[in-house]
């Protein structure tokens, strides 16, 4: 059982007691943040040819290039994927829900065919009523300022607008959420160098500081938030 925000998980159990998201890493390399109430279990060493796991609860997956498939069964859903980021959330008596944060995978709900999600898309699964919808998460609609308040074309920075980065560097992701969210970002330029995500950031369905644990598990990263400061360190 867990304690801390970075642990080791004895006999392959893995189980956040504690009141934040818990950073975690998988035998093969693999990221998790496994968020408060939620469990995995799986083998440890994983075995050859397969990398199984099972989730009760969130957590958000960067899933290690590795030939062997990684399967993560969560109520009565299996989702595959290979170099994929991607977040499920399975609790008893409800619904359970994929979304695909970037990369691909393929999902197996029920006795539904296999589902091909793209990056973005959220699968809805509900065992009860056996029912299946893939949807694509839009953000929430924005009333227009006062035409006094409009800034000119090259400012307006919408806070609301789902945000694409593709193999962007870390220091240039850093320089828009400053402009975006109206933050100080502190860090050693060398420290990023190489650095880089492909993903999305949609303000309307995910928190700042859930995308900012995402950057820093899959960066191997520790961001720490002050106000409208953030400091980045290894």
């Amino acid at each position: 059982m867990a304690t801390n925000q970075d642990a080791e998980a004895p006999a392959g159990f893995l189980e956040n007691t504690t009141g934040k998201p818990l950073t975690h890493r998988l035998p093969d390399g693999s990221g998790v943040l496994l968020q408060p109430g939620a469990s995995l279990r799986y083998k440890n060493p994983f075995p050859t040819h397969q990398r199984n796991i099972t989730l009760s609860g969130k957590a958000r997956f960067d899933v290690a290039r590795n030939p062997a498939p990684f399967t993560v069964s969560a109520g009565k859903t299996n989702t595959t994927a290979l170099g994929t980021v991607f977040e499920i959330n399975s609790v008893p008596g409800k619904p359970t829900t994929v979304l695909l944060i970037s990369g691909k995978v393929k999902v197996q709900a029920g006795n539904e065919k296999d589902i091909i999600l793209r990056p973005g898309e959220l699968l809805r699964y509900d065992a009860h009523l056996h029912t299946v919808q893939v949807s694509r998460p839009a953000p929430p609609a924005r009333k227009s300022p006062a035409l006094a308040a409009i800034p000119s074309p090259k400012e307006i920075i919408p806070t609301t607008a789902i945000i694409h980065f593709d193999n962007t560097p870390l220091t240039t992701l850093f320089r828009q959420l400053e402009s975006r969210e109206n933050l100080q970002v502190l860090y050693d330029p060398a420290l990023l160098r190489d650095r880089y995500f492909t993903g999305s950031f949609n303000s309307g369905k995910e928190s700042l500081d859930n995308f900012l644990q995402t950057i820093a598990v899959l960066n191997n990263l520790q961001i720490r938030r002050s106000g409208d400061s953030l400091l980045i360190s290894p």
